[in-house]
C-alpha cells in the first residue's frame, strides 16, 4: 500500500498493519533470503479495526474488485469473507 493510500485509510480506520509488495532481490539484506537470482514478493494486505458501518461500506466497495479478498471478525468471533 503506498503512503498516500495509507494516509487516506488512516483517516477513516485504525490501521493495525500494512505489508508492502517488495519485488526486491532475494539476496537483499533487509528482506531477502536464499541464494542469488530470485526475487522476494509479498502479498499486499492491510489489517485494521473499524465499526460495523465502515465494514459494511468496505465490503460493498470490494464487490467492484473481484480479485480482492477480505476477511473480517468481530470480538465475539463471528467471521465473514468473500
Amino acid at each position: 500500500m503506498d503512503l498516500h493510500t495509507k494516509r487516506k485509510v488512516n483517516l477513516l480506520y485504525l490501521m493495525h498493519s500494512c505489508n508492502p509488495s517488495y519485488g526486491a532481490l532475494i539476496d537483499y539484506q533487509r528482506v531477502g533470503w536464499g541464494g542469488a537470482g530470485g526475487y522476494v514478493y509479498q502479498k499486499a494486505n492491510a489489517e485494521l479495526f473499524c465499526t460495523n458501518e465502515k465494514l459494511n461500506g468496505l465490503t460493498e466497495k470490494c464487490k467492484a474488485f473481484p480479485s480482492l479478498t477480505y476477511m473480517a471478525m468481530n470480538k465475539e468471533g463471528a467471521w465473514m469473507s468473500n
